[in-house]
């Protein structure tokens, strides 16, 4: 199904409006710079140590409901299987590891 003209101009609009926003962001922040100087650097930190605050105050309930969720999973537990040898010698010849190896392949028991 061929896309519309529409939705390509669309997309096309909403890509040219953001890239327009980013670049006027961008000389904002570098006008601010220059203006504010050596205290730009102090801006800028305390503005990302606020953003830091306020993310760590919506993950930490989210956080805590985790480790609560992890602690009520029940643990899985491997049960240990006790399996039989698969080659049953009930002969007087003895085998070397090769040939153990080689009869373990099928399931055999030896008369």
């Amino acid at each position: 199904m061929k896309s519309t003209p529409f939705v390509s101009k669309t997309k096309l609009s909403s890509y040219i409006g953001k890239r327009k926003l980013n670049n006027e962001l961008y000389y904002v922040h570098l006008k601010a710079a220059h203006e504010w100087g050596n205290s730009w650097n102090i801006i800028v930190d305390s503005v990302h140590e606020s953003i830091n605050n306020e993310m760590e105050k919506k993950y930490k309930p989210i956080n805590q409901k985790l480790k609560k969720l992890e602690g009520t999973q029940t643990p899985f537990y491997e049960h240990q299987r006790n399996f039989y040898p698969r080659v049953v010698n009930k002969t007087n010849v003895t085998f070397t590891p090769d040939e153990l190896t080689l009869l373990n392949k099928n399931r055999i028991s030896l008369l």
